[in-house]
């Protein structure tokens, strides 16, 4: 089996090694790496690189789900990657992910363009996959985009003087949504006091168990 993903929803797929036609196993459930099937065919595991995986039951008769997936949470794992199941089933290993994301400055000739210091980090917090990066037009104020786990992506600005990192928006994990909302992409209008920002598409996640 794999997944495909780009700008759509993840989906996982399985085609026979004979060569027949894939069969889409899940339509709609994001995020989704490496799927893996169990040695006994009777279910599949899914990483979602956040502190669960997803476990789909499989009908032994068709091969398809039975059921709707169930978030099987792991403590102390922030972003969960990379399934690995033992021959006997009784065992799993998965990889933990870790990232460090900051903005940084660099100091350039006028002239030249080429660097007169060494980069320095503008930012140094947990928030994750800080980008697209613009300045205000007084050259204030930074607004960019960063994501908490579980929160989605929110846009941010940093005070250029002294630091300070404020939310505009803020997704909220505790909230019952299908999906994490996203906004990233900011552009400041002229008067420097407002911007704009671009939400993501949202799609369907998986079904929580209790």
């Amino acid at each position: 089996m794999f997944a495909t993903y780009s700008a759509a929803p993840a989906r996982p797929w399985s085609v026979p090694s004979s060569g027949s036609p894939a069969t889409l196993l899940v339509e709609g459930n994001v995020p989704m790496h490496e799927p893996v099937f169990t040695p006994d065919g009777r279910a599949f595991y899914y990483a979602t690189g956040a502190p669960f995986i997803v476990r789909v039951p499989l009908s032994p008769e068709t091969g398809l789900p039975q059921a709707d997936g169930e978030e099987i949470a792991t403590p102390g794992l922030s972003s969960a990657r990379h399934i690995s199941i033992s021959g006997d089933g009784r065992r799993m290993a998965m990889a933990a992910l870790t990232m460090s994301s900051n903005l940084w400055t660099v100091l350039v000739a006028p002239g030249t363009g080429a660097a007169v210091k060494p980069p320095a980090a503008l930012t140094e917090n947990t928030l994750r996959r800080k980008t697209t990066p613009v300045f205000s037009p007084d050259g204030e104020w930074i607004a960019f985009s960063a994501s908490r786990g579980g929160a989605g992506t929110d846009v941010w600005v940093m005070n250029v003087a002294d630091g300070r990192t404020i939310p505009v928006t803020a997704g909220d994990p505790t909230t019952a949504k299908p999906s994490a909302p996203s906004y990233f992409r900011a552009s400041w209008l002229p008067d420097r006091d407002r911007h704009l920002h671009r939400p993501a598409a949202r799609a369907r996640a998986p079904r929580r168990r209790r």
